[in-house]
């Protein structure tokens, strides 16, 4: 049997693996077989980890379906916050990349939810609402990570995104458009 194999075995993922297409499995390999290497680094993961980590390889290379498949598997079974935060951010990164901001900023928050720093999820939310005219509602966001401890090395930034937006909804609606 070869390492990816043992992996797959390893963490119990033999029924999820099996049935998936040839081609599912092929780029499981692909993207995971890497993994599979250092039989010291096995006990670290777990079965929604290896799913996510895999995922969040294939992304990169357009696999986006596949990589979604593989996270809402994870998400079914993750039981650690730090998962569940690592697998809404790689949906949302999908989300993003397809253009679907409302899913991408459901899936940052979900992130969020976690406890888990993701500045990255924190920008994407922002940047999405103000792209989309919700400045309200990105204020109120900002306001929220302000009072959130786990962002407290980066309130100077978001504290001037605050004030970027409070001043956008005191101009009258033809300058806050031409902006």
């Amino acid at each position: 049997m070869d390492n990816f194999l043992s992996l797959v075995r390893f963490l119990q993922l033999n029924e999820f693996y099996l049935h998936l297409p040839i081609g599912e499995k092929h780029m499981m390999r692909k993207f995971g077989g890497y993994l599979s290497q250092e039989q010291m680094l096995w006990p670290n993961f777990s079965r929604a980890s290896l799913l996510w980590v895999i995922a969040a390889n294939a992304i990169p290379a357009g696999e986006g379906k596949f990589a979604k498949k593989l996270l809402y598997e994870a998400l079914d079974m993750a039981q650690c916050p730090k998962d569940i935060c690592y697998i809404h951010s790689n949906l949302a990164q999908i989300h993003q990349d397809e253009n679907d901001t409302d899913y991408c900023n459901h899936h940052c928050r979900e992130a969020l939810a976690t406890g888990y720093y993701n500045k990255w999820a924190v920008d994407t939310v922002v940047s999405n609402l103000m792209s989309a005219g919700k400045l309200t509602e990105a204020k109120e966001f900002c306001q929220s990570i302000l009072t959130n401890d786990t962002y407290r090395n980066d309130q100077p930034k978001y504290r001037q995104i605050l004030i970027n937006i409070e001043n956008q909804l005191k101009m009258p609606v033809q300058e806050h458009l031409l902006s």
